[in-house]
């Protein structure tokens, strides 16, 4: 699934894994483009798939939807896996 929009908020959740391990994930709420009534949806990425991308920054955004289960409760998580900047306006 692809999402066309504007990066517009950026959070960084890296950190160490119980092995004392670096790892890299990050959160972007990227805002829909080139829709009448645009919604924004939080993507996640982890690991090196895809670069740091600054905020306001725009493109299209390669994501797969997932659901998982935790204590009985559901959840969804969109991981983006592949990022085409701006010249894919």
């Amino acid at each position: 699934m692809e999402i066309k929009g504007k990066i517009t908020k950026f959070v960084d959740l890296s950190g160490k894994n119980k092995e004392g391990k670096d790892y890299q994930k990050f959160q972007y709420v990227i805002e829909e483009q080139g829709v009448e009534h645009p919604n924004s949806v939080v993507v996640t990425t982890f690991g090196e798939k895809v670069p740091k991308i600054n905020v306001g920054g725009t493109g299209v955004a390669s994501i797969n939807l997932k659901v998982s289960e935790f204590n009985g409760k559901v959840y969804n998580n969109l991981d983006m896996w592949k990022w085409k900047g701006d010249e894919a306006f």
